[in-house]
């Protein structure tokens, strides 16, 4: 939209306000993506094997819904793996919250939230937790 309205003025600088109201119906969110994972490790935290079901909320349009879901499953994999398994399942639902769109990271931040929280709880359940301090 500034792009168009730049171009009406000559090229000098727009600036466009909305309301908050705009925001939430004119305007796209991150898919919000609901996930369960399980892991199996030794005792002392080599990762056997990883497992992650994910739910990615689309709001109310088919708006790159499971592309999103689906490489946030392919970089869950990828992290922390070396030739190690993983099972993937990833569905994608449709509500009536706000539309989401695709955005920077395409899936990515989310997956790495799903695999550091993993990597958090394997270190709890075998007691080796590194305390760092600035």
């Amino acid at each position: 939209m500034n792009a168009f309205l730049t171009t009406a003025v000559g090229g000098r600088p727009v600036r466009l306000e909305i309301s908050r109201e705009e925001t939430i119906y004119g305007t796209r969110t991150r898919h919000a993506i609901d996930g369960a994972c399980k892991a199996l490790a030794t005792k002392d935290g080599k990762m056997l094997a990883r497992k992650l079901e994910a739910v990615a909320d689309n709001g109310g349009y088919a708006s790159h819904g499971h592309a999103i879901c689906a490489n946030c499953g392919n970089v869950f994999k990828d992290i922390y793996q070396d030739k190690l398994g993983a099972e993937i399942d990833c569905y994608t639902v449709w509500t009536s919250t706000a539309t989401a769109g695709a955005m920077r990271g395409y899936g990515i931040p989310q997956a790495a939230f799903f695999s550091e929280a993993l990597t958090d709880d394997i270190c709890h359940a075998i007691g080796r937790i590194l305390w760092l301090s600035a």
